[in-house]
């Protein structure tokens, strides 16, 4: 029984983060010209195959035993290691390389915006507090990580619905 509500969730969740170039555009060279659309493709491009490409292998090796239509959480795993260590490795590497990729691109996104909304007093001034030398909004960034230690105390279906909500509604 196909659960739609959790799939879109997760979807949804899945593609977040393109937009968060346009908050730093600032911090990068000719960013409208040459740097964000060329960089924007060559992501899209990684991403979709490798999407495409874990999805098909992961279909292709387990037909009999792990039919696609069962797929739960961990499924994907159990698939590597059936393969073999060399296969557990990659994909382990490859989540890990995926998950900080999106998490860096929202934290820094984040640290950003929450500068931004303190330096036009939405929030509190000392959280738009920069390093002199580089900029890093570094009062943002540990108000962040605060917020994230706390979040990491809920179930990780409830952090999505909470993601989702305010990313939708911002």
């Amino acid at each position: 029984h196909a659960k739609f509500g959790k799939f879109i969730n997760n979807l949804f969740w899945s593609l977040e983060g393109w937009d968060c170039i346009s908050t730093c555009s600032g911090l990068c060279a000719e960013p409208r010209e040459k740097t964000i659309p060329k960089g924007l493709f060559i992501a899209m491009v990684i991403t979709s195959l490798q999407y495409v490409l874990v999805l098909l292998a992961g279909t292709a090796i387990s037909p009999g035993k792990h039919p696609w239509e069962d797929w739960s959480d961990g499924t994907l795993p159990s698939i590597a290691r059936s393969c073999g260590s060399v296969m557990s490795i990659s994909l382990l590497v490859a989540s890990l390389a995926g998950n900080a990729g999106q998490y860096l691109s929202e934290f820094i996104e984040g640290s950003y915006l929450l500068q931004g909304a303190a330096e036009v007093d939405i929030v509190p001034r000392v959280l738009g507090k920069q390093l002199p030398k580089s900029g890093v909004p570094y009062m943002a960034n540990t108000a962040q990580l605060f917020i994230i230690l706390w979040l990491m105390t809920f179930d990780f279906s409830d952090i999505l619905v909470f993601d989702n909500f305010f990313c939708a509604n911002g």
